[in-house]
């Protein structure tokens, strides 16, 4: 009887740290992300492909989505191989761009990011951003 002890005993402690790293490494999205306002979507961007951002952004600075709004996805890889999502959204009757920016999977930087670019008149000319 004594001897499974320290092996469940071990076995708890394994799992614990799992828990610990796992846990530390992946951060939850924010409870105002997954609450955001649903918007009219563009097609994804993975920015490893061959893409002029100013070309696939116009979906953001249109008519329509100056009136109805809308978001863009854009995945790109860290140098060690992780995903950042980043998230540009027009809200309907507003100028400029809120940007999420997904790094939880980063494992050097990690967690997320949200701003506010009023000033925004592509995905290259942000202007200037404030931390929300």
């Amino acid at each position: 009887m004594t001897t499974r002890a320290p092996a469940v005993g071990m076995g708890l402690i394994a799992v614990a740290l799992l828990v610990v790293i796992g846990w530390s490494v992946w951060t939850p999205p924010p409870w105002s992300f997954l609450t955001r306002t649903e918007l009219p979507q563009c097609p994804r961007v993975d920015a490893e492909q061959a893409v002029e951002f100013d070309v696939v952004g116009a979906c953001l600075f249109d008519d329509l989505a100056r009136h109805r709004g809308a978001e863009l996805l854009v995945a790109s890889l860290t140098d060690e191989g992780g995903e950042i999502r980043t998230y540009y959204r027009a809200l309907p009757q507003t100028t400029g761009l809120e940007v999420w920016s997904d790094m939880s999977d980063d494992r050097y930087g990690g967690g997320w990011d949200h701003r506010v670019c009023p000033e925004a008149v592509s995905l290259t000319v942000l202007g200037t951003c404030r931390d929300v």
